[in-house]
């Protein structure tokens, strides 16, 4: 039912929108901390509340997938517009996702590194390019 599915989409973006709030804003850059060494520092240190607080973020893809199939193949609702939504979608999702997966793993180790060192280039470098995917292509 496309009713219900909306109401579960918009619950999950309402958690990942607190989600974002207390516990990754801290952690990306546009948030209050402008030093990506010490953005680094603090996934370092909290490396599991970065990696929790994308979870609702990974829902709200796959619900949004989810609800893009859902109109898709609702009687209801025109193809002309509900199958080009659910492409769009799909093609958002794929860099929106690698972006989110590159912060869990990859950034992760870079931030370890780079708390240990105080060395911020080369996760500097890759969060930006995690960044883009998610802000910008997403």
């Amino acid at each position: 039912d496309v009713g219900t599915l909306l109401l579960v989409n918009l619950a999950v973006h309402a958690l990942a929108m607190l989600s974002m709030a207390l516990v990754l804003l801290p952690m990306l850059p546009g948030g209050p901390v402008a030093d990506p060494l010490e953005r680094a520092r603090a996934i370092a240190a909290s490396p599991w509340a970065l990696r929790l607080g994308w979870v609702p973020w990974q829902l709200c893809a796959a619900v949004d997938v989810w609800m893009g199939v859902a109109m898709a193949r609702a009687a209801w609702l025109p193809r002309a517009v509900t199958v080009p939504t659910l492409l769009v979608t799909l093609a958002a999702v794929v860099p929106d996702q690698w972006g989110e997966t590159r912060w869990q793993t990859e950034l992760v180790d870079l931030a370890r590194e780079a708390a240990r060192t105080g060395d911020a280039a080369a996760f500097a470098a890759r969060e930006a390019q995690a960044f883009t995917a998610t802000a910008a292509w997403a």
